[in-house]
């Protein structure tokens, strides 16, 4: 986005750089005509002066118009190829997660068709991954110290799909040899390698193109209510720890992760001692802070 206000800016400044030199040059022209005694009809000395006020009011509007239409006519057209944005009012409580739709759709769905910021998405999905991978112990995650956390993506022998095997060769890269990896590590890495996180998050969504995203959109957005809204701990004692793990992975794509993981600490105060995802024990989960 940034990327494209700047071009816009540059071809205005030079549409209005070319603009001014042609209106010098003819000012130029009429003074010399002038000069020589040609036979020109009259022509009033502040008729280019007038001229040029005209043009520069012109151009400030059309330069508002093109960055009004980056900065939210680019996205509504994009979301309404794939079903148009969901409003917000009356949506229905939705309490499953949704087993046919993957990480991938589900971000794509909440990237073209809800008002969540896209900077924090692209936070949650890839937080979403790595949670999800460690929660079926295809990696392993541990506390260190100072809210460092070490990442264990042992032989990499399960299944992944297009985009986790990208995601994971990314990692891999960044890990080096010995296949560990720490958050301040991880950190460095995708200061210098933000290309290649920007292909994946392009990538994740080449797999919508074409689909109508807003029923799962809309579903997601229905449990992000139920999660907030139905926030009573008595209520979800009788939940299975199989499903607050699956909250889990989708509170981060939500963007409610602090949330459900307080309640779930409530809920299972001895969870992690025992459970996959036992490296959360403090609210912040490790990887959201950095990856842009």
């Amino acid at each position: 986005m940034r990327k494209k206000i700047i071009f816009t800016l540059l071809i205005s400044i030079i549409i209005f750089g070319i603009f001014t030199l042609k209106v010098n040059a003819a000012e130029q022209t009429l003074y010399q005509a002038q000069t020589n005694h040609y036979q020109l009809a009259p022509i009033p000395e502040d008729a280019f002066g007038f001229g040029i006020k005209v043009f520069k009011i012109a151009y400030v509007v059309f330069l508002l118009l093109c960055l009004y239409f980056i900065l939210f006519g680019i996205k509504k057209i994009q979301s309404l190829h794939h079903g148009g944005f969901v409003k917000n009012k009356n949506l229905e409580y939705c309490r499953e997660i949704p087993k046919s739709v993957s990480l991938e759709l589900a971000y794509a769905s909440l990237y073209y068709c809800s008002h969540i910021n896209r900077k924090a998405l692209k936070k949650g999905i890839f937080s979403a991954f790595i949670i999800q991978w460690a929660n079926e112990d295809h990696i392993v995650i541990t506390n260190k110290e100072n809210n460092v956390f070490g990442i264990d993506l042992k032989d990499g022998n399960f299944f992944k799909n297009n985009i986790e095997q990208e995601l994971y060769n990314l990692l891999k890269d960044a890990a080096g040899d010995n296949n560990i990896i720490d958050t301040n590590e991880l950190q460095l890495w995708t200061n210098t390698h933000q290309k290649e996180l920007d292909d994946w998050y392009y990538h994740l969504l080449k797999k919508a193109n074409g689909v109508n995203l807003k029923p799962i959109a809309e579903y997601l957005l229905g449990l992000k209510k139920y999660l907030l809204d139905y926030s009573l701990i008595d209520e979800r004692r009788h939940v299975e720890v199989k499903l607050w793990e699956e909250y889990l992975i989708y509170s981060n794509v939500l963007g409610i992760t602090d949330k459900i993981y307080k309640e779930f600490k409530t809920v299972y105060p001895d969870y992690n001692k025992i459970g996959p995802l036992s490296f959360l024990d403090i609210p912040s989960l490790p990887f959201k802070a950095m990856i842009l």
